[in-house]
């Protein structure tokens, strides 16, 4: 029994399995954060503090209506996906999922520009968004955006300003 064990260690040792749910940001992942932040003018560890809160950075999570990385909800950000010419089905991409999510955090970001507001109303928590103030889960992102930020020795402004408050 012993040997079976130490034989299963090693093996998990000599060929990791990479296992969604961790904290480290997916390497095949990194490229669609990058590209959709540069595109969308967005903190792509930002991106990837919300795919990791929503999903732990599993592309076929599923809740209901929301879908994906981000968790997008399909019904209603269908005219969005329509505007890429996608469907619900194609928000399990993570490239899609990504782009979609980004593309409306750009809008929140443009109507809101602050924060504590764009991730509250991502989050959905409309009553953060009317009194103006940190939800825990805008709290939570910005934390883990501060971090993936300090690992890679960059720093972007707008989780930043939130990480000082």
């Amino acid at each position: 029994m012993k040997r079976i064990i130490i034989g299963v260690l090693i093996l998990f040792l000599l060929f990791p399995i990479r296992a969604y749910g961790a904290e480290e940001v997916p390497e095949d992942l990194e490229e669609y954060f990058i590209f959709a932040g540069k595109e969308f003018n967005i903190c792509p560890e930002l991106l990837e503090a919300i795919a990791y809160y929503e999903s732990r950075f599993t592309p076929d999570a599923k809740n209901g209506s929301h879908y994906g990385l981000m968790q997008i909800n399909v019904k209603i950000h269908a005219d969005r996906m329509k505007k890429y010419g996608w469907t619900k089905e194609d928000m399990f991409s993570p490239e899609k999922n990504i782009i979609v999510a980004a593309d409306y955090l750009s809008e929140l970001y443009e109507e809101y520009g602050d924060n504590a507001k764009v991730l509250a109303h991502y989050s959905g928590n409309s009553k953060a968004v009317k009194k103006g103030y940190l939800c825990k889960y805008a709290k939570k992102v910005l934390k883990k955006s501060y971090e993936y930020e300090q690992r890679r020795e960059r720093k972007c402004s707008r989780s930043q300003i939130l990480m000082k408050e």
